[in-house]
């Protein structure tokens, strides 16, 4: 194998590694509320972050920007039940979309060190987006762990109605 091959794959595993202390820990330190707690700190974190963003209401552009889809790490798709018209559904002040997430490195890390998905790992990085989310868009924003698996794991945007 490649050396600079075997370091990459070395640091991704330690990278994991570290990613799992964390969720674990943290489970430790605050209890089992840990998912929800730090899904808001996350997600505090990423409203502030979210600054450096302009503002749009497209979502597939603020995917782009947050995750930086172009560089490959993420996979996203919009999933809808077969009778939706549109991938946004309306719910009385709420509009709701799902997220497919495909390729997603936090999973991997999770699958790799036996940390449970939609844990306190995943819970700060939808936090984080959640975040980030609220301030492209300029309105209030949370996601919702629908589903996580080995191959996706299905997220629950909900947002204002605009």
């Amino acid at each position: 194998m490649d050396e600079g091959l075997e370091r990459a794959s070395a640091r991704e595993r330690s990278l994991a590694e570290v990613l799992a202390v964390v969720g674990l820990s943290a489970g430790l330190a605050i209890g089992p509320s840990t998912p929800r707690v730090i899904y808001f700190s996350a997600k505090d974190l990423g409203v502030r972050e979210g600054s450096r963003f302009d503002h749009t209401d497209d979502i597939e552009q603020a995917l782009r920007w947050i995750l930086r889809l172009d560089e490959g790490c993420w996979s996203v798709v919009f999933w809808k039940e077969l009778d939706e018209e549109d991938y946004w559904v309306t719910e009385g002040k709420f509009a709701f979309i799902h997220l497919v997430i495909r390729d997603c490195p936090v999973r991997e890390a999770c699958l790799a060190t036996g940390v449970d998905l939609g844990g306190a790992v995943c819970e700060a990085v939808h936090g984080y987006w959640a975040g980030l989310l609220e301030s492209v868009f300029a309105r209030k924003v949370d996601l919702f762990t629908g589903h996580t698996g080995f191959g996706s794991c299905l997220l629950r945007l909900r947002t204002t109605s605009s």
